[in-house]
């Protein structure tokens, strides 16, 4: 079972990284260490990924799950954190969850996000999700290349090999 990660706000880009790869992630951009400290108690299996070496300490020694992430480029970022929780690092969009709220998404018509997305998206693409929960649209444009790269280059971090 992939545990909750609950991230704190030094973090944010790297919490829309592992929504994207389908990880429930939870974004403490603005809770304080004592709130933080509560979302962990209330959730047993939430690891928790910090910048901040006090609460990284504190939480260790309040008996939490947490590690320290290293200030890197994203892609280090990502193989630290997936290969300390023995997590693949695989793109599928069956499993990705909205990068802004979490939540999880589903695979719309593009008749159903014709007001929604330009004109020469529509024309373009044929596939779209839309968040349940905050609406947001996203489609397979260029920027899911860019994603899939950075992808592949955490698996070449963590495995020294590329995935076919």
């Amino acid at each position: 079972m992939t545990p909750i990660i609950l991230v704190d706000g030094m973090l944010g880009k790297l919490s829309k990284w592992l929504r994207i790869l389908g990880i429930k992630t939870l974004y403490a951009g603005t809770l304080t260490d004592n709130e933080i400290e509560r979302e962990l108690e209330k959730h047993s299996q939430t690891v928790l990924l910090t910048r901040d070496r006090e609460l990284y300490r504190h939480a260790i020694s309040m008996g939490y799950s947490a590690l320290f992430v290293p200030e890197a480029p994203i892609e280090d970022q990502l193989s630290f954190v997936l290969k300390r929780l023995d997590i693949e690092p695989v793109l599928d969009m069956s499993r990705t969850l909205c990068p802004l709220c979490g939540s999880k998404l589903v695979r719309v018509s593009r008749e159903e996000v014709v007001k929604e997305v330009p004109r020469g998206v529509l024309d373009r693409y044929e596939e779209f999700y839309k968040c349940m929960n905050c609406g947001q649209v996203y489609w397979r444009g260029t920027h899911f290349y860019e994603i899939e790269k950075t992808i592949e280059k955490v698996r070449l971090i963590m495995y020294g090999k590329v995935e076919c």
